[in-house]
């Protein structure tokens, strides 16, 4: 592990076991997942990363659509719409109940991938249609709030963050604006914010726990870099950010290097670099221990 990563993923093990906490409340206090569909389930942001929720979440619900599925309870389900409903009441996403209706909170990635695979699957296979709905966990009531209030405490959120991103492709918009399940778009800069942080250590990920976490970082590099060739210009990118390239690579290393400096240090999950005193430091106390130990080893009159 990056030693001078090691706070921040204390801090997100701490952030984790709240977040669970507040996951299972519902299943505690024995509520039922509810069925909501897609177009009835308003998103907590405005984009997604489409390349991760095809590439990537996408995989485990057409799998259980296409190839069959076995419940948590062990009952085991054919291909098809049965099998898809089985894993999405296994696997609900968090909401909010607002005075217009159920306001998603997390796993909107997981959400957007099923949506697609309704899309996808719509009745014409021979497995029938993919579900045109998902289940949903009840994690707080505020439909008792005027709008106005509900919003100013979805904004507030609670220590994990917000519970709305309102930044559309790094462009502030109201939260009245904020789409269901089937309006979300492509943010290219929220993927490879988060694609960066697992491959090149950019920042300490905290998703699932801090809410946006890949947002945040993507915001901050949007007018930085730019991957030509890509589409990105089309997706959320700038042409014009300060660094140009068409190597990915070029690319991911200058924005992993970005996400490490002083300016980025009130991000979630940033990382320091030391200073070249404290590198010094601990080179120094690293070669005096090894010195030290030979010394201990090979030292005269030593048996």
């Amino acid at each position: 592990m990056n030693p001078f990563g090691i706070f921040s993923s204390v801090r997100s093990g701490l952030h984790l076991v709240l977040f669970a906490l507040l996951l299972i409340s519902g299943p505690v206090l024995g509520q039922d997942p509810i069925r909501v569909p897609f177009a009835e389930l308003r998103a907590g942001q405005f984009n997604v990363g489409l390349a991760g929720v095809t590439n990537i979440t996408i995989i485990k619900p057409r799998d259980a659509y296409l190839n069959g599925y076995t419940a948590d309870d062990g009952v085991r389900y054919a291909a098809g719409t049965a099998a898809a409903d089985a894993y999405l009441r296994d696997n609900p996403a968090p909401v909010v109940l607002g005075p217009n209706g159920f306001h998603l909170l997390d796993r909107h990635h997981r959400t957007t991938a099923s949506y697609l695979l309704s899309v996808q699957y719509d009745g014409s296979s021979p497995n029938g249609s993919f579900p045109s709905y998902t289940y949903v966990t009840q994690v707080a009531d505020f439909s008792a709030l005027s709008m106005d209030d509900f919003w100013k405490a979805m904004e507030k959120g609670d220590a994990q963050g917000s519970y709305v991103w309102l930044n559309n492709r790094g462009v502030p918009s109201s939260p009245s604006n904020l789409p269901f399940i089937p309006g979300l778009t492509d943010d290219a800069l929220r993927n490879f914010s988060a694609d960066i942080a697992y491959d090149y250590d950019a920042y300490t990920t905290l998703d699932p726990v801090y809410y946006f976490q890949e947002f945040f970082w993507a915001d901050y590099l949007r007018d930085k870099v730019f991957l030509s060739g890509a589409g990105w210009e089309n997706v959320g990118g700038n042409p014009n950010a300060a660094f140009v390239s068409s190597d990915y690579k070029a690319v991911a290393t200058e924005a992993a290097r970005l996400c490490r400096l002083p300016e980025a240090s009130h991000l979630p999950g940033f990382i320091a670099v030391p200073e070249p005193s404290e590198v010094a430091l601990m080179a120094f106390v690293g070669v005096f221990f090894v010195v030290r130990g030979a010394w201990m080893r090979f030292k005269p009159g030593r048996a």
